[in-house]
């Protein structure tokens, strides 16, 4: 074979290389999907839908851009990285439509949610057997943003009387690998169980153990992303405590005799608060063990691990305006939450701002933090600190609050949801401005929390939930 024979082979082969690692087209690679992709704009994510074939593999690609091209050789070239944010999900495990974008890069190109109130461009294209990708779609663009303007009427909890939810991945007894994806958990009384992948369609789980007579008031997911020990946690009346990693077997675990009204965990401790100032805490789920000093014996109602200036704060709330907070969920003081009523709900925020509302690894963002609590008669009390300046306002009508949640790692801003009496539900960036939004309920919203796509579900006594995508 001649020289110049031989350079246009290698030539051949390193251009069937780069086109083959960075999605290029090449005779014999699958189309792109039959009408494109159509997009819904979520909480830092955007849903996309297509329609597909039977084995192909897809990939899809996004940038901050008004349009996005593949192998163009531009500014928008995905491969090159000219476009901020371009990344390919073909590294990842394989898509199915709907699939909500989250841009959970490793790269660094995309942070752990796509910025809110941006603009960004998506491609597809697929490929078959390992080969080559085919062409993309068209480009076609929209705008993240933060849930709680649009609302849905949900699927129904049974006949109702569920008391706590929780949302997480599901361990696969099989491979002893935890899924790509959560799901909900929901507890109640009369040991009521259900499960659902989207929080629209329910499944009664039903286990014949000692825990099904039992009247559970709330659930968690905790110590998420440790493998080891992360696991769906619920607790109740006489101190019942359960523990799932499978949501098809459920473990009692042994705590006390007062009723425990609610569980909230960080990712190495997991805390129940409930009557009589009963605190109890466990660092696996399994083994738990008394606060050591605890102020009082008011009943307690609501907890959260709280993210503020000075590091991590477990803060619970209850019956008359009661705010406690301690440092290892063992040792407790009182703080004035400037209210005297009855505290339903706590969550906190942590808000990082970047210039123009553009995550960059080159700078160092702003930090704000805010602990929000909610309870009877609207009323709302806000500190930055949460150990003091606590500051109370009342919302809308004076509506009771009954529960609140908030969102994390999304840019621009995080904000505060809360809900209450006859569908009530506002939201707030920084627990000092409050914006009403109106639901497609008129029940007594008794519970809400953020899961499946960051979207917000809160549910009803009757079993009714409403939705916010």
């Amino acid at each position: 074979m001649s020289l110049s024979s031989v350079k246009s082979l290698i030539a051949l082969l390193a251009t069937a290389a780069l086109l083959a690692a960075c999605g290029g087209s090449l005779v014999g690679s699958a189309p792109p999907p039959v009408g494109g992709l159509t997009l819904e704009p979520g909480e830092g994510g955007v849903t996309l839908s297509w329609t597909a074939v039977p084995g192909v593999v897809y990939w899809a690609y996004t940038g901050q851009s008004a349009t996005l091209c593949k192998n163009c050789n531009n500014a928008n070239d995905w491969y090159g990285k000219g476009v901020v944010g371009a990344r390919s999900l073909g590294w990842q495990t394989p898509i199915t439509s709907p699939y909500f974008f989250t841009g959970n890069a490793k790269d660094g190109y995309i942070e752990t949610n796509l910025n809110n109130d941006v603009l960004y461009s998506f491609i597809m294209d697929g490929r078959t057997n390992g080969k080559p990708a085919g062409d993309a779609t068209p480009s076609v663009s929209t705008t993240p943003r933060l849930n709680g303007a649009n609302w849905y009427t949900g699927g129904t909890l049974g006949s109702g009387n569920v008391t706590g939810l929780a949302f997480g991945p599901k361990l696969n007894p099989s491979n002893s690998t935890y899924d790509a994806t959560g799901t909900y958990l929901a507890l109640g009384s009369g040991g009521v169980k259900y499960q659902s992948a989207n929080g629209l369609n329910w499944t009664q789980i039903t286990t014949a153990t000692a825990t099904d007579t039992k009247n559970w008031k709330s659930a968690t997911y905790a110590f998420r992303d440790n493998t080891v020990i992360q696991k769906f946690v619920g607790v109740g009346a006489g101190g019942a405590v359960v523990y799932s990693t499978d949501l098809a077997t459920f473990t009692s675990a042994t705590s006390g005799s007062q009723d425990l009204n609610a569980v909230a965990s960080n990712t190495s401790m997991v805390v129940a608060v409930g009557n009589q100032g009963t605190i109890l805490r466990s660092t696996d789920g399994v083994n738990w063990t008394a606060a050591a000093s605890v102020p009082n014996t008011t009943d307690l109602y609501a907890v959260t691990y709280a993210t503020v200036a000075t590091g991590g704060l477990w803060v619970a709330v209850g019956a008359g305006g009661t705010l406690w907070v301690s440092a290892d969920a063992s040792t407790w003081a009182t703080v004035n939450s400037g209210t005297t009523q009855d505290l339903k709900g706590v969550a906190s925020v942590k808000n990082a701002t970047y210039p123009n509302g553009i995550y960059s690894k080159s700078v160092t963002p702003a930090d704000s933090y805010s602990v929000v609590a909610v309870g009877n008669a609207g009323v709302v009390t806000q500190s930055a600190l949460g150990l003091s300046g606590w500051t109370p306002q009342t919302l809308g009508a004076g509506v009771n609050l009954n529960a609140i949640v908030a969102s994390s790692a999304l840019i621009p801003t995080n904000q505060f949801m809360a809900v209450g009496d006859g569908g009530a539900a506002f939201t707030s960036p920084d627990g000092v401005t409050w914006t009403a939004r109106t639901t497609t309920s008129s029940q007594h919203l008794i519970g809400l929390i953020r899961g499946y796509n960051n979207q917000y579900l809160a549910w009803a006594a009757n079993g009714s939930t409403t939705y916010s995508k």
